[in-house]
């Protein structure tokens, strides 16, 4: 599934489960977003649909650094997992902690904007 997304030719992708149909919302070349695209590519519609019955919310492609899987989302915070494509340590807004897991390229992490800000704040003083 990340190779594949990879690969879509978008620099911003959302996928999302809407009324049990998989859409995505796009950001194309000039820069103006395209939501509520269908998902026509039905190999990757198969694997979207095995990771939200698998309990992923949604997932972000956002320029080709690295590949977010939702696993959880508040207000203010989510949790889940994201894979690097270009092999460095992803790093993205308001993430606390992340770590790496066993399969190389994978990392678990926790964004909390509060916690976030209030570290931030003090790094600052």
């Amino acid at each position: 599934m990340a190779d594949a997304l990879s690969k879509v030719p978008y620099d911003y992708i959302r996928l999302e489960e809407d009324d049990g149909k998989e859409t995505m919302t796009v950001k194309k070349v000039d820069g103006s977003y395209v939501k509520n695209m269908p998902v026509s590519d039905t190999t990757l519609s198969d694997k979207i649909e095995k990771l939200y019955k698998g309990g992923f919310k949604f997932i972000i492609k956002d320029g080709s650094a690295y590949i977010d899987f939702s696993m959880w989302s508040g207000m203010n915070e989510s949790r889940g997992i994201v894979y690097s494509v270009n092999g460095t340590k992803p790093d993205f807004n308001f993430v606390v902690e992340i770590k790496s897991l066993s399969k190389q390229d994978w990392y678990y992490y926790e964004s909390n904007f509060e916690v976030w800000k209030s570290r931030n704040q003090q790094n600052k003083e």
